[in-house]
């Protein structure tokens, strides 16, 4: 399954499309990948960490997709300066 590629930081068995790797598969996680966490409910759902069910993930699809122009700006404020927090050099 991709997501599992893609939560894992490896390559998949089968390509995008659903054929098999034409070429050996790498059986280690990419030396250059980091973990990701902690910026979101939506970004852990789409690597698969948690549930497309999940509570919070669709309280923040409701702000993202919603009509309350206020929340979104609130969110996507606190999502960059998490990021900034997080991942600044």
């Amino acid at each position: 399954m991709l997501y599992k590629a893609h939560k894992d930081l490896i390559a998949p068995e089968k390509t995008p499309s659903g054929y098999s790797n034409k070429y050996s598969l790498i059986l280690y996680a990419f030396p250059a990948a980091f973990q990701v966490t902690g910026l979101g409910h939506i970004l852990d759902t789409i690597v698969g960490r948690i549930r497309f069910d999940n509570a919070f993930f669709i309280r923040d699809l409701k702000v993202l997709f919603g009509v309350d122009n206020t929340a979104l700006k609130a969110y996507i404020t606190t999502f960059r300066n998490t990021v900034k927090e997080k991942y600044q050099t």
